[in-house]
């Protein structure tokens, strides 16, 4: 085995090269550089990453139901449940909405 995987920082000078780098780094899955596969992801807040994170219960949930969903920035997560699409601002909301739709039974 290699060394392991190191972080590395990148600022960069205009936005639009940000948002294309990540673009690229969503489109293409399986990228090889050197013998090691380099993963992209953007920095988040503290705050958004916390805002983020209350998601995870629901998100759980969610998965668990085969049920299609995913976050969009910084903190919304929206749910496809019977072809009809849905966003959400808060977990709270979410789990309410859960209840609703039966997606809460065991």
């Amino acid at each position: 085995m290699g060394d392991p995987p190191r972080a590395m920082v990148v600022r960069f000078h205009r936005f639009s090269d940000k948002e294309s780098i990540l673009q690229w780094a969503k489109q293409t899955r399986s990228c090889k550089w050197d013998n090691s596969i380099p993963r992209v992801y953007q920095d988040l807040s503290v705050e958004v990453a916390r805002r983020r994170a209350g998601f995870n219960q629901i998100r759980a949930i969610l998965f668990k139901r085969t049920v299609k969903f995913g976050l969009l920035y910084p903190a919304r997560l929206w749910v496809t449940h019977e072809d009809q699409h849905f966003y959400f601002e808060s977990p709270e909301d979410v789990l309410v909405f859960a209840r609703k739709k039966g997606l809460m039974k065991d």
